[in-house]
């Protein structure tokens, strides 16, 4: 790890792959954001969000928001594929868990398949 403008570089070897990305904290805007400096399939960066569930309640939970501005370096290639199915796969995860907090903020039970049913 380094220290750099306020942000720390980080560089990770993962299944023999050199991954390197620059990670900030905005206090004021109270988010965190990952740049992708040195990765094999995608470019951008991920922002995370702390926002409050309530504006009124300081004791509220705070929920996370994140932020993908990625796109793929080289979108012909069949590694660039296989890389965005892993994504499309976590994204739909993501999609569920949106649902199922929309029906629960709405009072409804969720009905998402392979969800246990509530309510």
């Amino acid at each position: 790890m380094e220290e750099a403008d306020g942000a720390v570089i980080r560089k990770m070897k993962i299944r023999n792959t050199l991954y390197r990305e620059k990670s900030s904290v905005n206090d004021v805007r109270k988010e965190i954001c990952r740049e992708l400096l040195d990765h094999p399939l995608y470019s951008g960066k991920i922002v995370i969000k702390a926002v409050p569930s309530s504006v009124q309640n300081p004791m509220a939970l705070v929920d996370l928001q994140f932020f993908l501005d990625l796109e793929p370096k080289f979108p012909q290639t069949e590694s660039s594929i296989t890389g965005g199915a892993e994504m499309g796969v976590s994204k739909g995860f993501e999609v569920r868990c949106v649902r199922a907090r929309a029906c629960n903020l709405a009072g409804e039970t969720p009905a998402l398949e392979g969800w246990p049913a509530t309510g």
